[in-house]
């Protein structure tokens, strides 16, 4: 997990046990962490770390106790601009995307561990930004990407892992920021951070945006069944703030009409934001 304690305090990592619910805290400096993706043996934790305006990224080996057991440091002049969004299905590479820049068209790129190589895995041709969003089917034979071709318009592909073959192609009805398989391989659910979902089933081209989803919901982060997703939900107030005048706590007798409209006052963090 990736959470900040404040408005203005860094972003740092923690581990919760699903089982004993257990939180464990793995970094305590000044530092900026996010990025952070499980291998999918649950052995190994790739997570970029920012801090003075330089960018490292570390790979956290962590045992059956949440014990950190060793720490590997990822350099590559290759690795300059981009960043991960998730392990190859044998744990030996990430998948990587790039940070956005102008006139340039952004690919997906897989990043060998062992030979410190780079390969695109794709190639747009589009008006707007390109590949910016990808993941790999459970069984690593397929790859679901999200491309914009033009400004504020996206589509979702799915391409075969051996031969690059097109499989998918639609349109999509907004702009999603993930993606996730479900654990059969043959559905994917897109996303966005204001809580638009989306369905596509590979085996009958359905498409849908069940089901229905609590309320706040933001993003998706992985999938625990067909129609069970691990997901961000929100309280509501999007800056986990609520703004209360100093003139209002002190004159609570005032008619709301002879307040001032502006002016100095303090913020109050919500209560389980």
């Amino acid at each position: 997990v990736i959470h900040r304690d404040s408005r203005g305090s860094p972003q740092q990592l923690y581990l919760k046990s699903l089982n004993s619910h257990v939180i464990t805290r793995l970094s305590w400096d000044n530092a900026n962490y996010h990025d952070s993706y499980w291998s999918h043996d649950g052995k190994k934790l790739v997570f970029m770390r920012l801090h003075e305006h330089r960018e490292n990224w570390y790979i956290a080996h962590i045992d059956n106790m949440q014990n950190v057991t060793q720490l590997d440091t990822i350099t590559s002049p290759l690795l300059d601009k981009k960043y991960v969004i998730g392990w190859t299905i044998n744990d030996d590479g990430l998948l990587l995307a790039e940070e956005i820049q102008p006139g340039k068209q952004h690919r997906i790129y897989e990043f060998d561990l062992t030979s410190t190589t780079i390969t695109a895995l794709t190639n747009p041709n589009v008006a707007g930004r390109g590949d910016y969003a990808a993941s790999l089917s459970p069984d690593g034979s397929k790859l679901a990407i999200l491309r914009e071709e033009v400004a504020r318009e996206a589509t979702l592909l799915i391409t075969l892992m051996n031969n690059g073959n097109l499989v998918t192609n639609i349109t999509l009805p907004f702009v999603p920021s993930r993606l996730v398989w479900t654990p059969s391989g043959n559905t994917v659910a897109i996303s966005s951070f204001y809580g638009d979902h989306f369905r596509y089933n590979l085996l009958d081209g359905a498409t849908s945006s069940a089901p229905r989803l609590p309320e706040n919901s933001l993003d998706f982060f992985g999938s625990c069944g067909e129609t069970c997703y691990i997901m961000r939900q929100h309280n509501g107030n999007f800056l986990d703030l609520q703004e209360t005048p100093l003139s209002a706590l002190h004159n609570t007798e005032s008619e709301a009409a002879t307040l001032p409209l502006i002016g100095s006052g303090r913020l109050i963090r919500l209560n389980n934001a």
